[in-house]
């Protein structure tokens, strides 16, 4: 497992979680949102493009890093997978998380 951080130009921060996102890599996966979160940033994206299996767990760190964008003021875009944005959907989470098209 690997995360890839990112920070190209405009105050952006890229946070890629390739293959799964589980209780394995859970901590390391957090680390990477909070550290980007830390950076100042306005806006980061958490890439899930590449994500293959999300367990529950996934989930919770998304959310709670959709709840620390809108009070800490800056931007969260989550860029899914098909199995991501499946589980937001079948969570009934889609409308309310910040995913690109």
């Amino acid at each position: 497992m690997s995360l890839l951080l990112q920070s190209p130009p405009a105050a952006t921060v890229v946070v890629t979680v390739p293959g799964e996102l589980d209780i394995a890599n859970a901590p390391a996966v957090e680390a990477a949102l909070l550290g980007a979160e830390a950076s100042g940033a306005g806006e980061i994206v958490l890439d899930l493009s590449e994500l293959r299996f999300m367990g529950s767990v996934g989930l919770r760190i998304i959310l709670e890093a959709a709840e620390r964008a809108g009070a800490r003021g800056h931007r969260l875009t989550i860029v899914p997978s098909s199995a991501v944005r499946r589980i937001a959907d079948l969570a009934g989470l889609s409308a309310s998380l910040p995913m690109a098209a």
